[in-house]
């Protein structure tokens, strides 16, 4: 029953985040993807990707994963694949496999999703704890990436 439950009111969550990804990805109308809200929103958080090697396309598929992991992979697919090539051909010519390898630790350190950062509210009945766990994870997985990315310059990686 409980099960449910939150697939219910998960399905309810990443439904409604998919629109408005959806929205913010083709608005305003005509726009190029890297002026379009979530090109913007992807440029003004570029500064903290650049301190991981992450580019504005990284970082929105980092903000549309907050409400399901698998959003991640769809936008870089949208934001990759718009040139016309498959998303793997895509990021096997823009990443560099320490770009990935910090790509990878942050989207498993992050936030889980939206659905689970409501299941913490349901069962900590405290937004004020509910904001602690999202930003715990966000600062360590902001921090891990960085340390990671970082490491592997001095060590020679690229």
């Amino acid at each position: 029953e409980r099960v449910g439950v939150f697939i219910k009111r998960a399905g309810t969550i990443i439904f409604l985040v998919s629109i408005l990804i959806w929205l913010l990805s083709n608005f305003p109308i005509g726009a190029e993807l890297g002026e379009t809200y979530a090109g913007q929103i992807g440029k003004a958080l570029e500064f903290l990707g650049v301190l991981m090697g992450f580019d504005w396309k990284i970082m929105v598929a980092l903000i549309f994963g907050f409400a399901a992991k698998e959003m991640s992979l769809a936008t870089l697919a949208i934001l990759y694949g718009s040139e016309g090539t498959t998303l793997t051909e895509a990021l096997l010519k823009s990443w560099t496999p320490l770009v990935a390898f910090t790509f990878l630790a942050v989207q498993m350190i992050y936030t889980p999703c939206l659905a689970s950062v409501a299941v913490m509210k349901r069962e900590t009945n405290s937004w004020k704890w509910t904001a602690f766990g999202v930003g715990y994870t966000l600062t360590l997985a902001l921090i891990i990436g960085v340390v990671i990315y970082n490491v592997g310059l001095v060590l020679g990686f690229t």
